[in-house]
């Protein structure tokens, strides 16, 4: 597959055109590879025998099919091609590049009909595929044209062909008067005539068409003959009925069709091909659709899965089926069923299947569907389904990198931080070990939002983990200041005085990197709070020593230092510095008020700033009572953290 690929590629960018043998040469090498072994279901391990890539390479290759030049049996035998792959399994981009072909056949039209005749004697596989796609996919015309020829022609024809062709060449009547009309050919060609071949042709044409109900009358009554003339009704017939009736999203006929089979006796494990298997999972999907009670669907589901013996069902039928069982919050059962369906995949294999590559689309929609529910569900407290149907991705699935941070979002948000860690550990794990596109190390995003949650929820471990992490992460930047300030973030909402001073330190707060300071306002207060926790005397050397740092106080900055005195038990000092805020072209704000007051440890310190605040400020004081922004103290601690950017946005939350 890669020669193939790799020559239609380069001829395509070189503007040249693909030649008959290289269609020949490519459709010679899939049909000897699955000559003796059918197609796996989920093929994940051999990629070229994945039938998902050969249909979309396929399909590809229709863009470079050049009608006008390529030999029309050429052109017959990639639609053929075609649609022995749409047969065995649903490709929509394969189904267009199949009309396309058919829009080229039919407009040349009787054309076409002299290169069947140069099929060899006997083989009317071309003329087989060719009709069906065309019946398929609603054409009128050219199927007349073609039938018509076989009636001008009829000595390259075999019998069968000949009363297929008389049969529907019939004028349109009602299914009884049409049956009649039919059985009248019979009777007339009847020598010669190998009956099973003519009535599945007969209900092939009639069926598929659309020209008959796949379980009226016509149907009835030509079985009926056939039956008692000792011709049992094949498989194949009850396979061409069923398809008909799902494509007429007709889920009453198509299950009532396959009772019938199950009645008559027909044993459809015998012919677990491909197409067979394809026809019994678009069942399960039309069930899916159109069942109601998911215990019926489930009975419904078991008996189409005994038809199947061993065989899995496709990903259409696994994603369907996973999407009524979670609209019921069936998510063991869901488990079970892709554990059932899927293939075992180890743990640590790294080979996984696929679901990023463009021919994994429906793999893909699979995937999406589970992890939307895993990240949003929320009727469980301890959200442990969640973190359950989660760990399950990741033991069939290559996961795609953008998905991470979503889910780490979700569990951090729902108070489950060891699951936030233990994907960030996975995320890393993979690049270590298998370290390319696929497996990108762990963003600055990532490490930002964990040491911000972890920090505000004083997950100490998390914190020390990520952080031993980052030291060796050579993707990062190491001067990058929004991540530096999330780290010095969450050591300070930790208490680690020490450690944060250490950092902010080796930050080299002093020096400038290309004229610009390796510190910001946001690092000031931080270590504004952090030593706020130590002691006033801390604070206080730090604030006289800004202008080393060449950071002059902001709203927000002003705010965490007179927090550091009110939190000391020093308010009349703190509301005698919001003097020198003038000097700064700073100005007491709601913010400032509020501020003053929550993070007061004792209401003896309170009701000092409420009365500073109703003798300088009585406008904002009552603002923020009548906001409800200030929050009484418990004389122990406050609520609130201590560093808050806007005080009265947070407490409005």
């Amino acid at each position: 597959m890669e020669t193939f690929d790799t020559i239609a590629k380069a001829c395509a960018s070189n503007d040249i055109p693909l030649y008959d043998e290289f269609f020949q040469s490519y459709m010679n090498y899939v049909e000897k590879m699955f000559e003796k072994d059918h197609p796996q279901v989920h093929e994940y391990k051999q990629l070229e025998r994945n039938i998902f890539r050969i249909q979309q390479f396929t399909s590809d290759l229709t863009r470079q099919l050049d009608f006008e030049k390529r030999t029309r049996s050429t052109i017959l035998r990639f639609l053929g091609f075609t649609n022995e792959l749409i047969s065995v399994n649903y490709n929509e981009n394969l189904i267009s590049s199949r009309r396309t072909i058919l829009d080229y056949l039919q407009s040349i039209g009787s054309k076409l009909t002299g290169t069947f005749l140069r099929q060899a004697p006997g083989d009317e596989s071309l003329f087989d595929h060719t009709l069906d796609a065309l019946l398929s996919e609603g054409y009128q015309e050219l199927p007349v044209v073609l039938l018509n020829s076989v009636l001008e022609n009829q000595m390259f024809y075999s019998t069968e062909r000949i009363v297929q062709a008389k049969a529907y060449l019939l004028p349109n009547q009602d299914e009884h008067q049409l049956f009649e009309s039919v059985e009248d050919i019979l009777q007339q060609d009847s020598s010669g005539v190998d009956a099973s071949k003519v009535y599945l042709k007969l209900i092939h044409i009639f069926v598929t068409s659309g020209r008959v109900s796949p379980n009226g009358v016509f149907v009835t009554e030509l079985t009926t003959k056939f039956n008692n003339e000792g011709i049992e009704t094949p498989l194949e017939a009850y396979k061409i009925c069923i398809d008909a009736a799902i494509k007429n999203n007709d889920m009453a006929t198509s299950s009532t069709i396959f009772e019938q089979s199950i009645n008559s006796y027909v044993q459809w494990w015998d012919g677990t091909g491909p197409k067979v298997l394809r026809t019994l999972n678009d069942l399960i999907i039309l069930a899916c659709k159109n069942m109601n009670d998911i215990e019926d669907l489930f009975l419904f589901f078991s008996k189409i899965k005994q038809q199947m013996t061993d065989r899995p069902i496709n990903i259409y039928a696994i994603t369907e089926l996973s999407r009524r069982m979670l609209q019921v919050e069936y998510v063991g059962d869901c488990i079970e069923m892709l554990k059932r369906e899927l293939p075992s995949i180890k743990k640590d294999d790294n080979i996984k299947i696929e679901v990023s590559q463009p021919y994994a689309a429906a793999y893909r929609q699979l995937f999406d569907l589970l992890h939307e529910f895993a990240i949003s569900y929320t009727n469980e407290e301890t959200f442990e389904t969640n973190w359950v149907l989660y760990g399950e991705l990741h033991k069939f699935f290559h996961v795609p990198y953008e998905s991470y941070f979503p889910a780490i979002k979700f569990f951090s948000e729902r108070g489950r931080l060891n699951a936030s860690l233990i994907i960030f550990r996975q995320i890393r794990n993979l690049y270590e070990t298998h370290g390319n596109h696929n497996n990108l190390p762990p963003s600055k995003e990532m490490y930002v939002y964990l040491f911000e949650e972890f920090g505000d929820k004083l997950y100490q471990e998390g914190v020390e983990e990520i952080h031993e992490y980052l030291k060796t992460d050579v993707s990062l930047p190491r001067q990058d200041l929004e991540l530096q300030n999330s780290l010095l973030q969450a050591y300070s909402n930790l208490q680690e005085v020490g450690k944060t001073r250490d950092l902010f330190l080796a930050m080299n707060p002093m020096k400038k990197i290309e004229g610009k300071s390796t510190i910001n306002e946001e690092t000031v207060q931080i270590m504004l709070k952090t030593f706020t926790y130590s002691n006033l005397n801390h604070v206080k050397l730090f604030w006289n020593n800004l202008s080393r740092f060449g950071i002059l106080p902001n709203d927000a900055i002003f705010r965490q230092y007179l927090i550091a005195y009110v939190y000391h038990g020093f308010p009349e000092e703190a509301t005698s510095l919001t003097e020198e805020m003038d000097d700064y072209g700073l100005e007491v704000t709601e913010d400032t008020v509020v501020s003053l007051y929550n993070f007061c440890l004792s209401s003896e310190d309170q009701d000092k700033i409420e009365e500073w605040a109703h003798a300088h400020y009585k406008e904002l004081w009552q603002s923020a009572v009548d906001k409800k922004l200030l929050t009484r103290s418990n004389n122990y601690l406050p609520e609130s953290s201590l560093l808050l950017e806007n005080v009265t946005a947070a407490v409005s939350k």
